[in-house]
C-alpha cells in the first residue's frame, strides 16, 4: 500500500555522542521506499561529511537484502541506490 510515509536517523560517534540526524518525508512511498530512502540518505549524508565509517541499523529484512540482491530494490529507487553504494 502507497501512501505518505517517512524516515529517519542519527549519527553517533563510538562514544554514543549525538553527530547529527535528519528525518524526510516520503511520498507515494511504502514502508520498505521509506526503510531504503533512509539508509541512501544517511550514506549520502555521511559521504558529504568525509566520514569512512558507518555502521547502519535497520530492522527491515528487506533493506538487508537489498545490499546483496539488488532486484529487492524497487525500480524507481535503483539509480539512488546504485549511487549511494
Amino acid at each position: 500500500m502507497n501512501g505518505l510515509a517517512g524516515s529517519g536517523g542519527i549519527f553517533r560517534n563510538r562514544l554514543a555522542y549525538h553527530l547529527g540526524s535528519f528525518a524526510v518525508n516520503v511520498e507515494n512511498g511504502s514502508a520498505l521506499k521509506a526503510e531504503l530512502v533512509e539508509e541512501m540518505l544517511a550514506i549520502e549524508l555521511a559521504s558529504n561529511m568525509n566520514w569512512k565509517k558507518l555502521w547502519l541499523e535497520t530492522d527491515s529484512k528487506l533493506v538487508v537484502a537489498a545490499f546483496s540482491n539488488f532486484k529487492v530494490v524497487p525500480w524507481q529507487s535503483r539509480q539512488r541506490w546504485n549511487h549511494s553504494l
